[in-house]
């Protein structure tokens, strides 16, 4: 699985929790497993951005 699918693959698992917590009131995760989903998008998203933004980089400067 590449880091665009894993990233997509998230956030529809996200958004079915976020439904089954807010419109059904029926939770299925804990909230550390939410949470923990929660960090791991958002962790892939900033290196993806950061990677994308890496790429247009010259060789000889600095990424960061």
């Amino acid at each position: 699985m590449t880091v665009k699918q894993e990233i997509e693959t998230l956030k529809q698992t996200i958004q079915r929790y976020d439904h089954l917590y807010y419109v059904k009131n029926s939770p299925t995760v804990s909230d550390q497993e939410y949470d923990a989903l929660l960090r791991r998008l958002k962790e892939l998203e900033a290196a993806h951005i950061l990677k994308k933004y890496c790429l247009g980089i010259r060789s000889y400067e600095k990424c960061f």
